[in-house]
């Protein structure tokens, strides 16, 4: 089974997905937005929308646990090529590196529109779509609060079961 990446070899600069993403948020009635970068290829990106303050974290992780794996067919291919750049030719894994970097930013366009068309078609809510992302008075996101407390649910067993009493799975 192949894994599908959304803009696979993409070679949209990262500086025009982020306009237009930036355009994408100025005509949903965004205020105050703002894009951060930061070494390895980490960026944010901040805006006011609906009265509530919301960071969207986009980051590429360590070269080393990046997976330039296509399908499962080439992923041999790709693990051996990903070991010759690393041992061999930094500039042809920076190749790699900025192309996934590409991609990413190419995939957070995508769920940013989709989220607001969720929202624009009655889909979904404005909360629902951009909760995780709300910021909060001590300027951390909804997500990074309850992530460590839903963790704990789960391994407790106190989340309760989705389904009715006696149905079967």
């Amino acid at each position: 089974m192949s894994r599908y990446r959304f803009a696979e070899g993409t070679s949209v600069p990262v500086s025009r997905s982020r306009e237009e993403l930036q355009r994408v948020l100025e005509r949903a009635g965004a205020l105050e937005i703002a894009f951060a970068t930061g070494a390895g290829g980490r960026a944010r990106c901040a805006f006011r929308l609906k009265s509530s303050g919301l960071l969207i974290a986009l980051e590429v992780p360590p070269v080393d646990a990046l997976s330039f794996e296509p399908s499962n067919r080439d992923a041999r291919r790709w693990e051996v090529n990903l070991r010759r750049y690393v041992h061999a030719d930094g500039g042809r894994l920076q190749g790699l590196v900025d192309g996934e970097l590409r991609r990413r930013w190419r995939a957070l366009l995508l769920v940013v529109k989709a989220k607001l068309e969720a929202i624009a078609s009655g889909i979904s809510t404005f909360e629902g779509e951009f909760m995780a992302g709300i910021v909060l008075g001590n300027g951390r996101t909804l997500e990074a609060e309850l992530r460590p407390r839903l963790r704990e649910l789960a391994e407790s067993g106190s989340v309760p079961s989705l389904l009715p009493s006696g149905a079967a799975p």
